[in-house]
């Protein structure tokens, strides 16, 4: 039996592998605690000033106090508005990520996106906002990214999914469908 227990995939995440649930326990944190990084990003965001800038806007403040992370260190904006890092980025969150200091900033790209689906934004030294109208799921992925944005260590170069890439995953048939299921469109 020489097939590794423990796969890293590039941009995904990890499978791991064992003949029963109390050992995929342990290798999963086995794995956690190897990977545990310290991070110094303990911000709340700024709920009254969010709430303000989301007046009459289809944006509202994310409801994970630790998702707000993201927007009060320069480096963790840069990584967030630079591009997705992994697939489930692209399909509960869009492409892009922004950043806006204003209501009237927030109306202009709503105005700008209303095709599309709405972006996340990043209101700097505040905190993190999202359309009205996310999903739970998709809401649980904005923490899921500020909490691995927050573990990235300062000097990892990141690899982003391609434009290709995430072209690919959002014409996707399987994932328009597996979305469908999920009540996430």
């Amino acid at each position: 039996n020489n097939f590794p227990e423990i796969l890293f995939l590039s941009n995904h995440g990890v499978v791991i592998g064992a003949n029963n649930l109390n050992e995929v326990l342990y290798k999963i944190n086995l794995v956690s605690d190897r990977l545990k990084v310290q991070t110094n990003n303990k911000s709340k965001g700024d709920l009254f000033k969010l709430k303000n800038i989301c007046k009459n806007t289809s944006y509202k403040p994310s409801r994970f106090n630790r998702a707000h992370n993201i927007a009060f260190d320069t480096r963790s904006i840069e990584i967030a508005i630079s591009g997705s890092m992994y697939p489930d980025h692209v399909v509960f969150l869009g492409t892009k990520t922004l950043t806006a200091e204003s209501n009237e900033e927030i109306l202009k790209i709503s105005k700008a996106n209303y095709l599309m689906k709405l972006p996340l934004i990043i209101v700097p030294n505040c905190g993190i906002i999202i359309p009205r109208d996310t999903s739970h799921e998709a809401e649980e992925m904005v923490l899921a990214l500020s909490l691995i944005i927050g573990k990235i260590p300062k000097d990892r170069v990141i690899n982003y999914l391609t434009d290709k890439e995430e072209a690919e995953l959002v014409n996707w048939k399987e994932e328009h469908y597996r979305m469908r299921l999920n009540n996430v469109q």
